[in-house]
């Protein structure tokens, strides 16, 4: 389905939930922002609509296919949401009459229970694989080591200078243990 808003001219690629209101998407849209990404993501959350920006961009934080992650880690469980592609007048004036264009099946509005284990984000590795199967490897001797780093030039100098104050003390100190054996 395309719509036409205020803000320009969407197709909808998801309406989970029927949660695609024209009124307050117009209302939560602000163009400056969101006119540099080519999908954008609502869904409800505490009876508001937040959206999300996604763009084409492979290199970019807000890649399109980070979607599913976004709706799985920054939403609710099983939120009503809907996902926008940006289009042009000649793309809505070609498919205007058109119904939804994907049927939203079950499936589609389930988020897999997924159970947290504590590790160490760093020690993840994302091979360099085909775009359709991403491959990451835990790098076992990273895993939940303990990072060290160099001490500042200021710190690493006082303790240099209290460790030979200590020393120096210490040569200078009379030793009472030789005296009373005499």
């Amino acid at each position: 389905m395309v719509v036409k808003t205020k803000k320009g001219y969407f197709q909808v690629l998801k309406n989970v939930k029927d949660a695609f209101n024209l009124e307050i998407f117009e209302e939560c849209y602000i163009e400056e922002w969101y006119d540099q990404f080519i999908y954008i993501v609502g869904d409800i959350s505490d009876s508001k609509l937040r959206l999300k920006g996604f763009s084409a961009n492979p290199a970019a934080k807000e890649y399109f296919e980070y979607i599913p992650d976004y709706l799985i880690e920054a939403c609710n469980y099983k939120p009503a949401y809907f996902i926008l592609k940006k289009t042009t007048e000649e793309y809505y004036n070609e498919h205007k009459d058109e119904k939804e264009t994907e049927e939203i099946t079950k499936g589609d509005t389930q988020i897999p229970h997924i159970e947290k284990e504590a590790f160490d984000k760093d020690s993840l590795v994302l091979l360099h694989t085909q775009k359709s199967a991403p491959h990451i490897v835990l790098d076992m001797n990273s895993l939940n080591a303990v990072k060290t780093y160099p001490l500042p030039d200021d710190l690493a100098n006082e303790i240099l200078k209290d460790k030979q104050a200590e020393l120096n003390q210490r040569r200078h100190k009379p030793n009472n243990r030789n005296r009373n054996n005499r």
